[in-house]
């Protein structure tokens, strides 16, 4: 199974305020180059632990 493939992706429609995350333990991640002329902002963030503290 590849992560470039279209059948095994999912596709975002980006509006403003649209914020997108993942879970790289259970997902892959392709970043298709199909927004010019638009810029790509990221942001990362990295989980410690396997589940929420309380």
């Amino acid at each position: 199974m590849a992560a470039d493939a279209p059948e095994h992706q999912v596709r975002l429609r980006w509006e403003p305020d649209t914020v997108a995350f993942w879970d790289n333990r259970a997902v892959q991640h392709y970043a298709a180059s199909d927004y010019w002329p638009h810029v790509r902002i990221m942001e990362r963030a990295s989980i410690v632990g396997l589940r929420p503290a309380r």
